[in-house]
């Protein structure tokens, strides 16, 4: 059963956006990675520093992506513009019926700052099986759900 409670036989393959007009019962998938989140940032600074990062999780001693400031790291000023840059991106796309993000804090911002257009026109679910699996960092980690703003 789908995330909609919609159940039907589905076969996935992919192509390139190739201007080849999709047959019936095609969708079309966009995928966007989130603007810089603090602990990107966290990770260059250690790099910067000469520090090995690991974000396996293998190694946690010197690993600042287990640090517990940056459980489900929100965006940068710089990954907030990152997320603005392609709106004119975002606005040029045709078709969009749905929005599926990770439900961590910057997918969700970047989502809501790249395609603001889309807000009120289309739903938005935020799936917990869109989002980073890894599991041993705490940035990939969410919040609870009451401390999640809209």
């Amino acid at each position: 059963q789908g995330v909609l409670g919609i159940v039907r036989k589905t076969r996935i393959r992919g192509r390139l956006a190739d201007g080849v007009p999709m047959r019936e019962g095609e969708k079309m998938l966009h995928l966007i990675r989130h603007g810089q989140g603090f602990h990107n940032l966290l990770g260059d600074l250690y790099r910067d520093f000469g520090k090995t990062v690991d974000s396996t999780g293998g190694d946690k001693s010197g690993n600042p992506y287990v640090r517990p400031e940056i459980e489900d790291s929100p965006l940068t000023a710089v990954g907030r513009q990152q997320a603005k840059a392609l709106r004119p991106t975002t606005r040029a796309l045709t078709g969009i019926e749905l929005v599926v993000l990770s439900p961590l804090q910057r997918a969700a911002q970047t989502a809501a700052l790249a395609m603001p257009h889309l807000k009120d026109i289309v739903p938005w679910i935020g799936h917990p099986l869109v989002q980073e699996t890894s599991g041993v960092n705490v940035c990939d980690r969410r919040r609870d759900q009451s401390e999640i703003q809209d």
